[in-house]
């Protein structure tokens, strides 16, 4: 059995023989300096041949602004596939409502989502930042440890210990939308925003993990999970 071991990025990891650690003998062809220096910054041995701690990164970390791997897409409770099925309370704490006002001050609800990425940034999409310019909407804040928005207080049925804490609603310091962001072909869609102050993570607020290598490999019918306040397989509109 392999030894357990931590990788350069802070990772649980496994010490393995270096040609049976994929995702590293990959990076090293391409022969990038950081890709290099991962690997070898990831001995952890040798037995006949070089062993390595072989996570699931073979780059190094490149800012300190993301959140430790330990902390981050952390999910408590029982994790199931979903196909447009309601999710658990304690499902995707890292998930952000984005609340938006009109022009005259009013109140416009919620009309998109994001991810946390840190403890200060929302990683959503540029048309949510500003496609709403047109329609006489503007961003107003962010909410965060959102499960049911009709209920302030969020229990699943039958299980009154699994309840949400109150939700954290945040202004908005800065938007950030990427530069070659074009509206008419929508590519690029992607923004950033800022929010007001730092949040304190919790059960119900954590952040996402954002992959950190150049170029993730996902193969032909890997199964990916997406997640937000919308209509589910049976076409109802679902509040959580």
């Amino acid at each position: 059995k392999p030894e357990n071991c931590t990788t350069p990025n802070k990772e649980p990891a496994d010490c393995i023989s270096i040609s049976k650690c994929q995702i590293m003998l990959d990076a090293l062809q391409t022969r990038n300096k950081d890709a290099v220096d991962f690997a070898k910054n990831s001995q952890c041995g040798y037995d006949k041949e070089a062993l390595v701690c072989c996570g699931s990164e073979a780059y190094p970390l490149r800012s300190n602004l993301l959140p430790d791997r330990s902390i981050c897409g952390d999910q408590k409770g029982e994790i199931r596939i979903h196909g447009g099925n309601v999710t658990q309370i304690f499902e995707f704490p890292w998930m952000a409502l984005l609340k938006y006002a009109f022009t005259d001050g009013s109140d416009a609800g919620f009309r998109c989502g994001g991810s946390l990425i840190n403890n200060r940034y929302v990683l959503t999409a540029a048309h949510c930042v500003t496609l709403l310019t047109y329609l006489e909407m503007r961003l107003d804040g962010v909410r965060l440890g959102e499960w049911r928005i009709s209920t302030a207080t969020d229990c699943e049925e039958g299980k009154a210990s699994s309840c949400t804490d109150p939700v954290v609603d945040l202004k908005i310091e800065e938007k950030m939308v990427h530069p070659q962001y074009t509206r008419r072909k929508g590519k690029n869609d992607i923004a950033l925003v800022r929010l007001e102050r730092n949040v304190e993570y919790t059960d119900f607020i954590q952040p996402i993990c954002l992959p950190v290598s150049e170029s993730p490999d996902l193969e032909s019918g890997f199964k990916m999970i997406v997640a937000g306040w919308g209509a589910t397989e049976n076409s109802k509109y679902r509040k959580t």
